[in-house]
């Protein structure tokens, strides 16, 4: 299992940090907390919206994300998942709250038992970070759902079952190619109401990774609910690589 983040360790890699790098903001690099006021508005005051990729992969669920990748997000998530800094996955739960939040109004069941899944990291970038790091936004997201009085506990069901090559450079079709059957579930458990599944990442590209984690939790019994995201890359053509911060998870 993941490791997942503790308070305590948090403020000691911040100090650390801080200690390294004189205190300096992760968005716009000037000196203070590792996010200042002015990056935190930035992030935060950002409409949440439905997004499709542009060409759409067979199988995308709906998806919602809260924010454009642009002005400081991409540093601020190249800190949290490639640095260490995890005392930014506070404001990034945040935001992504807010589209898991815009994906089940938009499509509660009656009656349904709702989870959070998020997309698997591979074990040899959790190793080297020492955090899982979606997994771990998306069980802060699932205390801040609690504390609204919602009931949508992490459930990470997703697994590779073959070696993938790293998604950035890759273009529209090279990245369909490289997840295509990547990705497997373990099975929904039998009894009860049929489980529903929201997908939760960090980042949406070419909407390739989302459509493999729809495809597998289907095959495993799940009903895909729809996918919940931080951000959406800008888009491109289609034979156009595109290039990312999430080095393959």
């Amino acid at each position: 299992m993941a490791p997942r983040p503790r308070s305590a360790g948090d403020g000691i890699r911040a100090a650390a940090l801080d200690l390294l790098l004189g205190g300096r903001c992760a968005g716009c690099g000037r000196p203070g907390p590792i996010l200042c006021a002015d990056c935190t508005e930035l992030i935060m005051d950002q409409p949440v919206r439905r997004h499709r990729p542009d060409p759409v992969p067979p199988g995308f669920p709906a998806t919602w994300v809260a924010a454009s990748y642009e002005q400081v997000l991409p540093a601020v998530l190249s800190a949290y998942k490639e640095h260490g800094v995890w005392g930014l996955g506070t404001v990034l739960a945040r935001r992504l709250w807010l589209s898991v939040a815009a994906t089940t109004l938009a499509g509660w069941p009656d009656g349904g038992r709702v989870v959070l899944v998020p997309m698997p990291s591979r074990a040899a970038a959790v190793r080297a970070r020492g955090l899982d790091t979606t997994t771990a936004l998306a069980r802060r997201v699932s205390r801040l759902a609690a504390r609204q009085g919602w009931q949508l506990p992490t459930t990470p069901v997703l697994r590779f079952t073959r070696a993938v090559s790293d998604q950035a450079g890759l273009g529209v079709g090279g990245r369909a190619r490289n997840l295509a059957g990547a990705l497997v579930s373990r099975p929904a458990a039998r009894g009860g109401p049929m489980p529903y599944a929201i997908v939760c990442d960090d980042l949406v590209t070419t909407g390739a990774s989302l459509a493999e984690a729809a495809r597998a939790l289907r095959a495993g019994g799940f009903e895909v609910l729809g996918g919940a995201t931080l951000a959406a890359t800008p888009r491109r053509r289609p034979d156009t690589p595109a290039a990312d911060h999430d080095r393959n998870r």
